[in-house]
């Protein structure tokens, strides 16, 4: 039922108008397009994660499910909000969990500066969690409450219609309560090759650490626009850790509309 809701989901949207979608956006690192001011942005991904537990005698699969509400407040500001939902995985439970909110602010711009030869964006983005999720099931109120964090966008040189550097580093830090993990550190970055207005090619890198573990996802990924009003992103990536699990795999399919 709930790849029926992703995909319909995904035929309605293509039919929405939209504006002209400028910047690409890499599947896991947070995009650093801002939407124009009164405008919106939905954004629904899929992801399957093949986990080990720690052990190849114990391999399960997860799927997550996100939609991703982004609204434009003026052309440096943005308010994001994501609802995601889980199926599976080592605690085999079903549900939605807990959501989030973002504020993104962008504080430094090089098109603003005339001597600048290639463009460089900066924004902080704060926010925080919602409680949606079921602590009985484990799909929430025990992970952290406050995410502090940067994320830009760098030109690196000219390629046909260009090469570019994303990257996100960040923080969940708790707020109250005692949890199992104390703080939760993010880094994600892309590469993207723009081969032709409607399809870029993407080296994306994903990771969390803590004192407890350290899992990096590194693989490839592709992005097709082929109108206007909606792209499309498929991503595969493989876990490269030193402690944590090995082996383990995602894949993800995702479609977003401006609108």
């Amino acid at each position: 039922m709930i790849k029926k809701v992703f995909f319909l989901t995904g035929l309605i949207i293509l039919f929405l108008p939209a504006k002209n979608i400028i910047y690409a956006s890499p599947f896991y690192t947070p995009s650093f397009r801002f939407i124009p001011a009164g405008k919106g942005q939905l954004n629904i991904k899929e992801i399957y994660t093949r986990e080990n537990n720690f052990g190849l005698d114990n391999v399960v699969w997860r799927s997550d499910i996100e939609a991703n509400l982004y609204y434009g407040i003026n052309k440096n500001t943005e308010l994001d909000l994501s609802l995601p939902y889980t199926s599976g995985g080592t605690n085999k439970q079903s549900g939605l969990r807990d959501s989030l909110v973002f504020f993104k602010y962008r504080i430094f711009s090089s098109q603003g500066y005339l001597l600048a030869d290639k463009d460089l964006d900066i924004a902080l983005q704060l926010g925080g969690r919602i409680r949606t999720g079921e602590i009985k099931k484990g799909l929430g109120g025990r992970e952290t409450d406050v995410l502090c964090s940067l994320l830009g966008r760098y030109e690196i040189g000219k390629w046909k219609n260009g090469y570019f550097f994303y990257f996100h580093l960040g923080g969940w830090f708790p707020a109250e309560g005692d949890y199992k993990y104390k703080n939760v550190f993010q880094y994600d970055f892309a590469v993207e090759c723009q081969q032709s207005e409607k399809v870029s090619f993407f080296l994306e890198g994903s990771g969390e650490r803590t004192t407890d573990y350290n899992l990096v996802y590194i693989g490839p990924g592709i992005q097709f626009r082929p109108v206007k009003n909606w792209e499309m992103n498929f991503s595969f990536s493989g876990s490269v850790s030193d402690t944590g699990g090995f082996f383990n795999s995602k894949s993800g399919i995702g479609v977003t509309c401006i609108f």
